[in-house]
């Protein structure tokens, strides 16, 4: 081996690429916490590649601050759960109140709506 070649690279590989530190960032800042009422739950369904998918509707009311006075927020999200989440919220009761976390998504690549997926959830205590 060349003195200063480090094994497992070809002499004309390119070293590797790193991402910048903002780009790892950005990973990381697209999260949602939202705790709210599991309002409808489609049947367990299975991906093309054999993985658990389910599809859901969430409602979620509260009071937030917005530049200085109380706003009402009432809305209605979609969501989507692959895996073992998606097992898990199948069995989830509609009705009741969880705290869900996840990020948003296009729901495909030709739609702008966008779609909750889920990472977590659990029973809400509020």
């Amino acid at each position: 081996m060349a003195p200063g070649r480090k094994p497992g690279r070809s002499p004309r590989s390119p070293p590797p690429r790193r991402r910048p530190e903002a780009a790892r960032q950005r990973v990381d800042r697209n999260r949602v916490v939202l705790v709210g009422t599991l309002i409808e739950r489609k049947e367990l369904r299975h991906t093309p590649a054999g993985m658990p998918a389910l599809d859901a509707r969430i409602a979620h009311a509260s009071e937030q601050d917005e530049a200085g006075l109380k706003r009402q927020v009432n809305l209605e999200v979609e969501a989507v759960a692959l895996g073992e989440i998606a097992e898990r919220l199948s069995r989830a009761e509609p009705g009741r109140s969880y705290r869900f976390e996840g990020f948003l998504a296009q729901r495909s690549r030709m739609s702008r709506q966008l779609i909750l997926h889920l990472n977590r959830f659990e029973l809400s205590e509020d």
